[in-house]
């Protein structure tokens, strides 16, 4: 293994097995995950409103990105349309000025192995360098916006940075709300749609998250050059269902012979990771 990477991590840290099926095995299910996949497209679609200061073109952004076939009771055009004019009515006049957008990186590590990745905005706000990064929830609270440290991903994207030579200070988080009532206007004004967290990041805070990195990434490498089959690799059977859904690869770890195994993996397509490529949502 040459590189390692925030999903590689945390894929690994969740299910040593779902890492292989996935980053071994490059094993994707037919159907694309709806919440990743709409998460995505809002990522894309802020990318474009940060530039343009415009909700329309954001939305047009969405809509060429999205595939309404995909749509669920809540994660549809519409649903994405308001999100994105609500995001705009609220932080319009904020006086962030845009230093970098999508910037992706590469940085060896002490074990000779990389962290790739790829940081969503870097900022320039109240006389100091952010990373800003958006994620899409069903479930926006007190909770989920502390879920901004300790987190290995935004670790990594200030880490990156100032490796980089860039003063990043910490990360903005901002939370958007997935929720079929957001199109309706006195819905909206029951509920919170949008909420922003912020969190500096320290050297020791730093120090620590390249110590993890470089531990779990020998671990995995050391897995990659020794084991012979999935079953070298741990299962976590409290990750086959998830944040009430099933693992994608379940039908592959509950099956025994080898002949019906190798039938399963028929059904999914194959596509090696591309740590640069994708981002995801709830």
């Amino acid at each position: 293994m040459k590189e390692i990477d925030y999903t590689r991590i945390s894929t690994y840290l969740l299910c040593p097995r779902k890492y292989y099926w996935r980053m071994v095995r490059h094993l994707v299910p037919p159907i694309p995950n709806v919440a990743a996949e709409f998460g995505r497209c809002i990522h894309e679609s802020l990318d474009v409103w940060y530039i343009e200061k415009d909700y329309k073109k954001a939305q047009e952004k969405f809509s060429s990105e999205w595939n309404e076939e995909m749509a669920d009771g809540k994660r549809c055009e519409k649903t994405a349309h308001e999100m994105l004019k609500v995001y705009h009515d609220k932080y319009l006049d904020q006086p962030f000025e845009v230093l970098g957008v999508e910037e992706s990186f590469s940085l060896l590590l002490p074990n000779n192995i990389s962290y790739t990745g790829r940081r969503d905005k870097r900022v320039k706000w109240q006389g100091a360098e952010w990373i800003i990064d958006h994620k899409t929830t069903s479930m926006l609270s007190a909770t989920f916006l502390q879920t901004i440290k300790p987190n290995t991903q935004f670790d990594g994207y200030v880490w990156s940075a100032r490796k980089e030579g860039y003063n990043c200070v910490g990360v903005i988080l901002d939370a958007l709300l997935v929720a079929k009532g957001i199109a309706n206007a006195s819905w909206r004004n029951n509920h919170e749609c949008v909420a922003r967290n912020v969190s500096y990041r320290d050297e020791e805070d730093l120090k620590q998250f390249e110590d993890r990195v470089i531990s779990v990434s020998t671990d995995i490498a050391t897995l990659e050059n020794l084991a012979e089959s999935h079953e070298e690799w741990r299962q976590n059977t409290d990750a086959c269902t998830k944040w009430n859904s099933l693992c994608p690869y379940r039908k592959l770890c509950l099956e025994k012979d080898p002949k019906v195994i190798h039938t399963i993996i028929g059904e999914y397509n194959v596509e090696p990771w591309e740590p640069n490529r994708e981002k995801g949502g709830d």
